[in-house]
């Protein structure tokens, strides 16, 4: 009803009817993220963990290579030395070798002059006594004395050297 000559009267309506669907309710499910103090913390640590378990085992892998790449260097360093200490025990085996054998040459060599001035010594011994020529061999019997006399080679110095005597 609207009076004449005033403005119109505001129609009156009825609230609209709300659907269920808008009313609040209380939720059946809880949410997939707990805002409980130190949960959000719990899942931050669990993630933080995931990622670096990985990490971890790789890093014990790489830390056992290591120490096998260690002990490969150390045995490989200490074969290395054995191998040089081989080489020089094999050059130091040598050298002796052939300083045995100039030694033992030059040996020869001495004892070759010794007993070819014997053989001379035993001649012209011998020649002086065929021309009836004193020899005095008086110091040699002292030194002979003074000295034993071992070697067999002698034998032959000794003989004339006694006829002489």
């Amino acid at each position: 009803m609207a009076i004449e000559g005033g403005p119109p009267a505001p129609a009156i309506t009825e609230p609209p009817e709300e659907d269920a669907e808008d009313e609040p309710t209380e939720p059946d499910e809880e949410p997939t993220v707990d805002s409980r103090p130190g949960t959000i913390e719990h899942r931050i640590d669990q993630q933080i963990d995931e990622r670096v378990e990985p990490v971890d085992r790789r890093l014990e892998e790489l830390e056992e290579r290591v120490s096998e790449l260690d002990n490969y260097a150390r045995i490989s360093l200490g074969e290395r030395r054995v191998k040089h200490n081989e080489e020089n025990l094999a050059e130091f085996s040598d050298s002796l070798t052939a300083f045995a054998e100039r030694t033992m040459s030059k040996a020869n060599a001495i004892e070759e002059q010794l007993q070819v001035q014997r053989l001379l010594l035993a001649a012209m011994l011998e020649a002086l006594e065929e021309a009836d020529v004193d020899v005095d061999l008086s110091a040699v019997e002292r030194y002979r004395e003074d000295r034993i006399v071992t070697d067999a080679g002698n034998a032959q110095l000794e003989e004339a050297i006694e006829r002489l005597s």
